[in-house]
């Protein structure tokens, strides 16, 4: 599905739906999470040999919102979100293909839990959570894993995973998925971590910068419709669509920041100003919100 086409509709609530921050913890009663459970169950149903063994990824979308969630949370009377279930091979330490297991819609109170219950009754090593790049019920095309380490992916492989060089701590990237791909990139030589767009917008890259390689890409992602996509534009406008399309790449510099800060090393998050709360109206409220519920 055409992410740009898809996210219109979550895109038509903004700025409210920037107002309802990711919720987390479980705090759905019982009956809320066996029947979630049940509902992972089936969607799972005949993958078990995928997921024994192995560890798996449970992630959330970017401004989810559709009619399926709507009516559930209505029937319910508690918010409902997307949950994007995959397994990620069987060591963190080696590349990895993710195949996706099941894509269900559950309450936010209880999902993940509803989720790691029937991930590890069904024999997997782990089950980590993050989030994915999919836009309200739109394909998603990469992953970002936020849990001790961290960890990127697309749907080709992995991107990103944290390793030890000789006892030193240093981003490990298969960027073309391969092992002769492999590039090492130790904490030490980042000096700073950037989201980057093109002049039109339409290429967005995670750039590390480093001492000794350079300017290195982690993750890109093309949109062309940006420019072109008949309605969109007017619907939204291009301070909300920018925003709401480059929410997954800004978490995940995030992320990789605190990571490097995590282990001593003070690499600056650099962001355009069109991803800024002074360059972008929309930010600014999304922002709001993000500190209203930290």
């Amino acid at each position: 599905m055409n992410r740009i086409i898809s996210c219109r509709q979550a895109i038509g609530k903004l700025p409210a739906v920037a107002l309802a921050a990711s919720r987390r913890g479980f705090g759905g009663d019982q009956s809320s999470f066996e029947a979630a459970a049940a509902q992972v169950s089936e969607a799972c149903k005949g993958t078990e040999s995928l997921i024994s063994g192995v560890h798996c990824f449970v992630g959330t979308a970017q401004y989810y919102s559709s009619a399926a969630s709507d009516a559930a949370g209505a029937a319910s009377g508690e918010p409902h979100e997307r949950f994007v279930v995959m397994t990620l091979g069987d060591s963190f330490m080696e590349p990895y293909a993710p195949i996706e297991i099941c894509d269900v819609v559950l309450p936010s109170t209880v999902g993940v839990d509803a989720v790691e219950h029937t991930l590890l009754v069904s024999g997997a090593l782990s089950v980590v959570q993050g989030e994915t790049d999919a836009i309200s019920d739109s394909a998603w095309n990469f992953g970002l894993f936020k849990e001790t380490m961290v960890g990127i992916f697309s749907a080709e492989g992995s991107l990103l995973r944290v390793v030890f060089n000789v006892d030193q701590p240093a981003f490990e990237l298969d960027i073309n998925h391969g092992a002769q791909n492999l590039v090492t990139v130790p904490f030490a030589t980042v000096e700073s971590v950037a989201v980057q767009l093109s002049e039109d917008h339409a290429v967005r890259q995670l750039v590390l910068n480093t001492s000794d390689k350079g300017r290195v890409v982690l993750v890109e992602d093309n949109i062309p419709e940006m420019a072109t996509e008949e309605g969109v534009l007017v619907s939204a406008g291009p301070e909300a669509l920018l925003m709401a399309t480059t929410e997954w790449l800004v978490k995940t510099a995030g992320h990789v920041t605190l990571q490097l800060r995590q282990f001593g090393y003070q690499a600056p998050l650099n962001l355009p100003k069109a991803l800024t709360a002074e360059g972008n109206s929309f930010v600014r409220q999304r922002n709001a919100a993000w500190k209203k519920d930290a």
